[in-house]
């Protein structure tokens, strides 16, 4: 361990005021972070108070940007919870959090920033809960779509108020908390796990939000007619992926349907030949895809 390095980049932190102005939220956590990580080297024997006082200050500035992130994580679900959030202001909010710019499509999207601590934040407050129930072969487990992707989902389709939006394999409800909230359309999450399901129920409950639904379920016997949009981070290969965009073939005969995906998925639907893929940019595994019906 170098302790001058570390010395190094605390005092770098301790003078960096820029760590205090709230939409920094990514450089506050690595900084949190790397604070953190000093106090664990500081545990290590023959280590402890070779940093001191710098380390002491930089747990006196851990402290207050720890109540920054507080404090903004409070304000902010407060008015989501109290409706005091329109569409078109809270976009503008989030968008001081994340370095995704409309207009800026096909950009591999896999890194988190800070859009993605603060509604992380915001939409689950209380410990997930772990898988619940084994999924049957074919089903993946559940990752998080990064913000950036569903901000892009929605500046990429014209939506409409009767559209109606689907999240297959939904997980802890985080896609179909965002796309409600910034869009006012009726958003349904279908989770085959329990527990998560539960726990997205109670998070969008905990927010006041309406036009919400969550469907604990297999997306194989679950009614998919009403949707238009359907959003799906490869939850599924296999049988289970031929079964279920079976189910939206026959939707998408009686309307015109999209699908967006994310992952490895995309390759898949590509390959269907009702589908036609928005932009042949699209097909990338860490990239937006944007499918409509034939």
């Amino acid at each position: 361990m170098d302790i001058d390095e570390i010395r190094a980049e605390l005092k770098a932190l301790l003078a960096d005021t820029s760590l205090f102005d709230e939409t920094k939220l990514h450089a506050r956590n690595e900084a949190i972070e790397n604070i953190k990580y000093a106090g664990e080297v500081l545990s290590i024997p023959g280590y402890a108070g070779k940093l001191d006082p710098v380390y002491q200050q930089a747990l006196s500035l851990e402290r207050k940007l720890t109540a920054i992130n507080q404090s903004l994580f409070e304000r902010v679900r407060e008015k989501i919870s109290k409706g005091q959030y329109t569409p078109e202001s809270l976009r503008a909010t989030l968008d001081s959090f994340t370095n995704y710019t409309p207009g800026k499509k096909h950009l591999p999207d896999y890194e988190t920033d800070g859009l993605d601590s603060l509604l992380e934040a915001l939409f689950f407050p209380t410990s997930a809960p772990g898988e619940s129930r084994k999924r049957i072969a074919g089903m993946i487990r559940y990752e998080a779509t990064p913000a950036r992707v569903v901000l892009e989902m929605i500046d990429n389709l014209r939506l409409m108020p009767d559209d109606i939006f689907f999240d297959i394999g939904s997980g802890l409800g985080f896609v179909v908390m965002l796309v409600n909230l910034l869009t006012n359309i009726r958003c349904v999450g279908i989770e085959y796990d329990p527990a998560y399901c539960e726990y997205a129920r109670n998070s969008a409950q905990s927010l006041n939000l309406s036009g919400i639904s969550f469907i604990q379920g297999d997306a194989r016997n679950t009614n998919l007619n009403d949707g238009t949009i359907f959003y799906m981070f490869t939850p599924f290969v296999n049988q289970v992926f031929n079964s279920v965009l079976e189910r939206l073939r026959y939707t998408a005969i009686r309307k015109r349907i999209y699908i967006c995906s994310y992952g490895t998925i995309t390759f898949n639907l590509a390959k269907l030949p009702w589908l036609q893929i928005r932009d042949p940019a699209m097909e990338h595994d860490f990239r937006l895809a944007v499918f409509t019906s034939k």
